[in-house]
C-alpha cells in the first residue's frame, strides 16, 4: 500500500495541480449557456439550455496528460521490460486465415454481421 499511496501523493502534488498564475485558454460550459441565453427569461427555461447548472465541478484550469487510472496502475519500467508474452500466436498462412473468416461468417451471418457494424458505426 505504501508505494500506491507514494505514487497518488506525487500525482496530486504534480505541476498540473498549481494552477496558480495559470489562466485558462477555453469557455467555461457555464460561459457557453450564458452566451447563448436570452435576457428575457431564465436559462433553464429556454430551448435547448435547459440542463444549465450553478454546480462547479473541481477547476476547469486542471488538465491531466494521463487519467489517475493510468498513473496508478502503471507498470514501472523495470518490470515491465523483464515481462514476456510466453505464448505468442504463430502467424497463420493466408489460406487458414481465409477459411476461419469463412468460417466466422457462416457462423454469425451477413444480418447479424450488418447489426453489429451498424452498432458500432453508431457509437463512432
Amino acid at each position: 500500500a505504501a508505494p500506491m499511496a507514494t505514487t497518488r501523493s506525487n500525482y496530486l502534488s504534480s505541476p498540473e495541480m498549481d494552477v496558480a498564475e495559470r489562466q485558462k485558454d477555453h469557455p467555461t460550459i457555464n460561459d457557453y449557456y450564458k452566451a447563448q441565453a436570452e435576457e428575457n427569461k431564465p436559462i433553464q427555461y429556454q430551448h435547448g439550455l435547459g440542463n444549465y447548472s450553478n454546480v462547479q465541478f473541481g477547476d476547469d484550469r486542471v488538465s491531466f496528460k494521463k487519467s489517475i487510472s493510468q498513473v496508478m496502475y502503471q507498470l514501472p519500467e523495470e518490470i515491465a521490460d523483464k515481462m514476456t508474452i510466453s505464448e505468442c500466436p504463430q502467424q497463420k498462412p493466408m489460406k487458414q486465415r481465409m477459411q476461419d473468416y469463412e468460417e466466422a461468417n457462416a457462423v454469425v451471418g451477413p444480418e447479424k454481421l450488418q447489426e453489429m457494424e451498424q452498432m458500432m458505426g453508431d457509437k463512432l
